[in-house]
């Protein structure tokens, strides 16, 4: 490989500026539809994917961790979708990451389970599911899912960019 030059890679570093902090992540919570609400704080908490939280199951809760198996399929939101959940990003199928559950997170999650339940599709119990019919289809996980466009938008007292 000599005299091959290598691309330059960014330094990786996430800029904290950037974070939400814990009360900005409860004012997305707040006004985002409630049946999502555990999306967000998978997101913020798990650091999950919008697709791997709006691919959380009942299956995936391990004792003091989640196992993140697979992510909701770009057209998952469509009746006629053949496959709704798909690999990891970056992923071949079957992998997984295990991440650790935070106490504040497991009571999340125990809150949602409690009010919405979850509802099986594909063999899977997935609990942040938008509600009424058809019952067979997940959200969308990609940008232009309503849910999401209604919390991008300037709320009082948050600074979200």
């Amino acid at each position: 490989m000599d005299g091959v030059k290598l691309p330059r890679v960014g330094s990786g570093a996430v800029d904290e500026d950037a974070i939400p902090t814990r009360e900005e992540v409860d004012l997305i919570a707040l006004h985002i539809e409630p049946y999502y609400r555990l999306s967000v704080y998978l997101q913020a908490g798990a650091g999950l994917r919008v697709s791997e939280a709006l691919a959380f199951a009942t299956q995936c809760r391990r004792s003091g961790a989640l196992r993140v198996r697979e992510q909701v399929s770009r057209t998952a939101h469509r009746a006629d979708c053949p496959e709704r959940f798909g690999p990891l990003k970056h992923r071949t199928p079957g992998a997984y990451r295990d991440v650790p559950l935070a106490a504040f997170l497991e009571q999340e999650i125990d809150a949602h389970l409690r009010r919405w339940g979850a509802t099986p599709v594909d063999c899977r119990d997935p609990a942040v599911r938008p509600r009424g019919p058809p019952v067979t289809t997940v959200p969308r996980s990609g940008s232009r899912m309503p849910a999401y466009d209604r919390v991008n938008r300037p709320i009082t007292g948050a600074s979200f960019a």
